[in-house]
């Protein structure tokens, strides 16, 4: 698979309709800003909200 992190010519804005899924596949790096957060977000946010978008990720909680 491709990490467009890697190639800048095919970086794209990470928008709040993308779900986390999407963020890591295409982002690799992102892999560990999410992992930063599990501790604030009282889980694994790559585990329990992988299919979630960011819209939709808790905003009421200080991770955010």
């Amino acid at each position: 698979m491709t990490d467009k992190s890697e190639n800048s010519s095919l970086i794209s804005a990470i928008e709040p309709g993308m779900t986390v899924l999407d963020i890591v596949s295409t982002y690799s790096a992102t892999q560990e800003v999410f992992k930063r957060w599990d501790d604030r977000a009282g889980e694994c946010i790559c585990c329990n909200a992988l299919l979630s978008p960011l819209k939709r990720l808790p905003k009421n909680t200080t991770w955010i």
